[in-house]
């Protein structure tokens, strides 16, 4: 699984590359690559330390046993770190997506900055409410 984040940042860095930017011109994508040199190592270690740490015998044992709570918690602790990592690839992703829709003249400019938030108009229901 390392290897493939790292194969993700990859594609992004060359997609980005082909678009034109540096990666000192991304921030989303240089903040990415700083995290994964700084923490994607640790972090699957500890996914594969509470992964050895199951032993079927642990499920039916007391929940205050330490083996039992050294797996639960390096594996939950684990997943939400990658977790983070691949809600971070979504977002360069769509920021890259919007750099080639702009590139490809199909936003304007003002489409490619604003927020990614999609902001609903109220309208009048049937009612008239």
């Amino acid at each position: 699984m390392k290897g493939e984040i790292y194969k993700l940042y990859e594609v992004c860095k060359r997609f980005n590359s082909r678009l034109g930017y540096s990666l000192e011109e991304n921030k989303k994508l240089k903040d990415f690559k700083e995290l994964i040199d700084d923490n994607l190592s640790d972090d699957f270690q500890e996914l594969m330390s509470g992964i050895s740490a199951f032993k079927e015998e642990i499920i039916d044992q007391s929940i205050a046993d330490e083996q039992y709570s050294q797996f639960y918690c390096e594996l939950l602790s684990s997943m939400a770190n990658f977790s983070s990592y691949f809600a971070d690839l979504h977002e360069i992703i769509f920021d890259l997506n919007k750099r080639r829709r702009f590139k490809m003249g199909e936003i304007t400019k003002e489409e490619l900055v604003s927020s990614d938030e999609i902001i609903l108009d109220d309208e009048d229901d049937e009612s008239g409410n």
